[in-house]
């Protein structure tokens, strides 16, 4: 080794000890507030391990026999507009480890909660739903669903979604539920404008959306909510025009079509 690269190294090693100080306190220092009891107010309601079913369509938590089928879903065509800047895994160990972190996650109540969604009748996977609590806006979650591409245009995402509301507002504790995603994804607009939640504003610059190997461009993202009182309204009046004919649930309307779906 010369004496520049020598030179080079020390000074790398100098100048990252404190950044990586640095981020043992502040992770240090965000355990002890949880354990404080001053997030309190983000924590989500225990979501039951057996999971929550409506419909037909259940919600889980993820299994080690989970692994093959969520590798390939991470890496399926489309997935690009709905994974805002995460990296999808490629490995047995990657999922292991993300295994570890959303029972973590799950245990201790702290969210998002990672969630496979699958067919009750048949058993097949279909998609994932992710929930949160968000920081910035009093008792409100947010959620995130991502239909395989096999499962995508049959109405699981209309499906999801209330399957995602009936069990966020059923718990008492979370009083709105908002929902962003990129500008670009008409797919999800068009479901999430069908399960009542208004569109609030467009974020600038809010959403990334994976290009390519090490790429990626920024989306504005279209935000929307619903509060809890307008939901539970909303399914009395579907109960309610489905009463005189006893009749089942209406088929979903079509989704547009779109590359992405």
């Amino acid at each position: 080794m010369t004496l520049t690269q020598t030179v080079t190294r020390v000074a790398h090693q100098v100048t990252a000890a404190p950044s990586a100080a640095r981020r043992l306190r502040a992770s240090a220092g965000e355990a002890l507030r949880w354990r404080l009891g001053m997030y309190d107010d983000l924590q989500l309601p225990p979501f039951p391990l057996s999971g929550f079913t409506y419909l037909g369509l259940r919600a889980r938590p993820y299994e080690e026999s989970d692994a093959e089928w969520r590798l390939a879903f991470e890496n399926a065509p489309g997935m690009e507009l709905w994974e805002n800047g995460d990296r999808p895994r490629t490995t047995r160990a990657e999922y292991e480890e993300l295994l570890r972190w959303t029972r973590r996650r799950i245990e201790r109540q702290r969210g998002p909660y990672l969630l496979l969604l699958e067919d009750v009748a048949t058993g097949a996977s279909v998609g994932d739903l992710s929930i949160w609590r968000v920081r910035e806006h009093y008792r409100t979650a947010e959620y995130a669903i991502a239909l395989a591409p096999d499962a995508r245009a049959h109405g699981h995402g209309l499906v999801a979604g209330r399957l995602a509301m009936r069990w966020i507002f059923g718990t008492g504790e979370i009083g709105r539920i908002e929902i962003t995603h990129s500008v670009e994804n008409r797919v999800a607009c068009y479901a999430t404008r069908r399960l009542g939640m208004a569109v609030e504003t467009i974020i600038p610059d809010a959403y990334s959306v994976r290009t390519g190997p090490g790429e990626e461009r920024r989306d504005a993202g279209c935000l929307h909510s619903i509060l809890r009182d307008d939901f539970e309204a909303g399914e009395a009046e579907r109960l309610a025009a489905r009463r005189p004919s006893m009749s089942p649930a209406p088929a979903p309307d079509p989704a547009p079509t779109d590359a992405s779906r």
